[in-house]
């Protein structure tokens, strides 16, 4: 029924109907397979221990704080994280344990890792991540790295899905929005990034440079509102928000 809704509505925001309701968060069982970007919000919040009960589900971070919070870490094993450039100054202080990763910076300390490799949803994931703010990037280079390095993922590393996590380039005064970036895409997936401008969760379904179908899922940087993806057999069944 989800993937249905948001395949007649390209390009729109869908805003999930049901939800699993706060108390819900602690019944998922292990073996669901889901993706949890994780928001701000639910970070510093009062569920975030109860993620480590999720083996199966893939958890993905793009916040900026959580790279140097140890004991989040300790209580959320995160799958991949994204490295900005706000990082770049706190080397001394990041929890290098993290799998820090940054598919685009010329310049990066040797714990980030250009991509991150995943089969625990049961598919083999390539995990790219992408910022900005370094001196001398360009959108089209960005972009022209992401789809470089997403078709190494697929070609080389034998990938059968790719995700990005993405840094809103609005934060660095770019007039390129978090939609632009994915529609001039060509091989991956879903990205993740979050937003202090919307008020929950979203998913957004679009269309990458050669006409294919993908998702852009949107955390929102000031509620407590948490979006789940679903997967079947690995693939994309439905958006919920908790």
């Amino acid at each position: 029924m989800f993937l249905k809704k948001i395949g007649l509505s390209l390009g729109v925001a869908f805003s999930p109907l049901v939800g699993f309701g706060k108390g819900n968060l602690f019944r998922i069982k292990s073996s669901t397979n889901q993706i949890f970007h994780l928001s701000p919000k639910v970070l510093r919040g009062e569920f975030r221990s109860s993620f480590n009960n999720l083996q199966s589900s893939l958890i993905l971070v793009s916040d900026n704080n959580y790279v140097t919070k140890s004991e989040l870490f300790e209580e959320i094993r995160s799958d991949a994280v994204l490295f900005t450039k706000k990082h770049l100054n706190l080397s001394d202080s990041i929890n290098k344990d993290l799998p820090l990763v940054n598919s685009n910076f010329s310049q990066k300390p040797d714990f980030v890792s250009d991509f991150l490799i995943s089969n625990k949803t049961g598919k083999r994931i390539g995990i790219l991540g992408i910022a900005f703010g370094e001196v001398g990037q360009t959108i089209s280079g960005t972009i022209r790295k992401v789809n470089d390095q997403a078709k190494f993922l697929r070609k080389v590393k034998n990938c059968e899905l790719v995700y990005c996590l993405m840094e809103n380039p609005n934060s660095n005064d770019s007039v390129f929005t978090l939609r632009d970036l994915a529609e001039k895409s060509d091989e991956v997936d879903q990205f993740f990034a979050s937003s202090s401008e919307i008020k929950g969760p979203q998913l957004y379904c679009l269309k990458n440079k050669g006409g294919r179908q993908i998702f852009l899922n949107v955390q929102s940087e000031t509620v407590p509102e948490q979006g789940i993806v679903n997967l079947k057999n690995g693939e994309f069944s439905g958006f919920n928000v908790f």
